[in-house]
């Protein structure tokens, strides 16, 4: 999935309520009330920290490694039969018990453990051009509908392909930086991203955790219908949507991607998860509107270049109009206010029954 799609299956989900274990620890802030919900309380509640974790230098070698591969050189092995290492692009076609259940064309690397037992090895010996079959049976811990069965996949092998790791010396540090000029110097660098990183993970660690308190102590008093019809009807949209992308019947991409879950069934949580979606933009709503957090225009155009950068579109008009303008915005107030949140609360230790 690239990354458009993936902001669109965030953004289908992005204002359900994680299920965080946040401490429930309050303070003494005054709660926040109107014709809908009530907040007990908001500011200064106490939430768990995470302590950012260390960065060692197996994370370094292992992001150098990432960085090695994804300049790797890729050679042509057409002339020979498939062997283990290799990577093979095939056509396929997957039945179980008559029933055709997945199709297209996949890049497989022999060895990589990321297919079934016996689907990579199986590929080893054929040529490019030639068109057999697997004879498999899918693991007991695979999907429920095909958990346990046999499966019969047709395979034509497009072409057979090696890669040759890049050395790691000063010049490929140069082609791949902006600022290292050495070895040295790019494994220094990379610490320090990889610090980042997880200084941002704590960070968001415990402003969902914060966030999660206050929910805890938001009480719905009354629903307001028609938001909570049009949040499930959105949200079957944009799951019919994800199916769609992935080439399934909305049913088919239930069944394998959601543990078995029939339509009726997603229908039933989809209204769970609508006033669940509800309830947390009742309170975004009302917390920005009584500690004045919302966004300038100037902000808000700073904001929205930071998600089009992060998620590849060539515009903001181009991002607005594939993911709507207000659900960008739902986004971005929720994430201001779990900010806020997070400022104005009081981290405290894991307790040992959480950890």
């Amino acid at each position: 999935m690239d990354m458009k799609k993936k902001l669109i299956a965030v953004l289908a989900g992005a204002m359900v309520i994680s299920s965080l274990a946040g401490c429930s620890k309050l303070s003494g802030s005054k709660e926040l009330s109107n014709d809908n919900i009530k907040i007990s309380q908001y500011k200064g509640v106490e939430a768990e920290k995470t302590e950012v974790a260390e960065v060692t230098e197996e994370n370094v070698d292992a992001e150098i490694q990432s960085v090695l591969y994804a300049n790797r050189i890729v050679n042509d092995a057409a002339d020979r039969p498939a062997q283990s290492g290799d990577t093979v692009s095939i056509n396929y076609t997957g039945t179980s018990e008559g029933e055709e259940f997945d199709s297209g064309t996949l890049d497989v690397e022999i060895g990589s453990g990321r297919m079934i037992p016996g689907f990579e090895d199986g590929l080893i010996g054929h040529s490019v051009g030639e068109s057999f079959e697997l004879n498999l049976t899918f693991p007991e811990s695979y999907t429920p509908e095909l958990a346990g069965k046999p499966a019969v996949f047709a395979i034509t092998i497009n072409s057979i392909t090696t890669y040759t790791l890049p050395e790691l010396n000063d010049q490929f540090v140069q082609d791949v930086s902006e600022d290292a000029k050495t070895v040295e110097e790019f494994k220094k660098s990379i610490k320090k991203e990889l610090k980042e990183k997880n200084e941002e993970a704590a960070k968001t660690s415990l402003e969902n955790n914060a966030w999660q308190v206050v929910l805890d102590n938001t009480e719905v008093k009354k629903y307001p219908e028609k938001q909570v019809q049009e949040q499930k009807e959105a949200l079957i949209a944009q799951y019919k949507q994800l199916a769609e992308m992935n080439g399934l019947e909305f049913a088919d991409f239930l069944s394998q991607t959601m543990n078995g879950m029939t339509e009726e069934t997603f229908e039933s949580e989809a209204e769970k998860v609508a006033k669940q979606t509800v309830k947390q933009s009742l309170a975004v709503d009302l917390i920005m509107k009584k500690e004045k957090l919302e966004l300038s225009e100037k902000e808000l155009d700073k904001v929205m270049k930071e998600y089009k950068e992060k998620f590849g579109f060539e515009s903001v008009d181009a991002m607005k109009e594939s993911i709507g303008e207000d659900a960008l915005l739902k986004d971005i107030n929720l994430s201001t206010v779990k900010k806020w949140i997070a400022d104005n609360c009081k981290p405290v230790e894991k307790t040992s029954k959480s950890k």
